[in-house]
């Protein structure tokens, strides 16, 4: 058995042994407070290419060298485990990181527009995943801001 935890905006430790109400008002705090420019961070849709997706972004008001992160994540997986402390049972896994790619955005415009390639691993059922979109700081890893949609259809 383990403990979760969470690096909440690369600030704060959050501790998954506490009360559900406690954790969530942890990480609510963790990112309720920004001394950071107005971002706005859009995903209007993808389209499949071979191996993968291709996901338009559109990005506003960003600083300089920020990282535009996108993360595929398929819910509700589960596997057996045949062997180890949890032989014989059935886990459960919700969110599990099934594609992700970054690109460095060096210069501030008014906005950025663009599309970002996601390898995605074998097998994927888009119909069950959500598309995540980050922006980071390069300098300190701070998410300034995200996004997500529902990947069950391409736009």
């Amino acid at each position: 058995m383990y403990t979760p935890q969470m690096v909440v905006n690369g600030r704060r430790i959050v501790s998954g042994a506490h009360r559900a109400d406690r954790v969530l008002a942890d990480v609510a705090d963790g990112y309720g407070r920004s001394d950071d420019h107005d971002i706005e961070v859009e995903l209007p849709g993808y389209r499949s290419v071979p191996g993968g997706i291709a996901v338009r972004y559109r990005l506003r008001g960003a600083p300089a060298d920020v990282a535009l992160t996108i993360v595929v994540a398929e819910n509700s997986l589960s596997n057996y485990v045949p062997r180890g402390e949890n032989a014989g049972r059935t886990l459960s896994h919700i969110n599990v990181v099934r594609g992700l790619a970054t690109t460095v955005l060096r210069r501030r415009t008014l906005e950025h527009d663009g599309t970002l390639t996601v390898e995605l691993s074998a097998g994927v059922d888009l119909a069950n995943s959500t598309v995540v979109a980050l922006i980071q700081s390069v300098r300190s890893q701070r998410v300034l801001a995200a996004t997500s949609m529902s990947a069950d259809a391409p736009a």
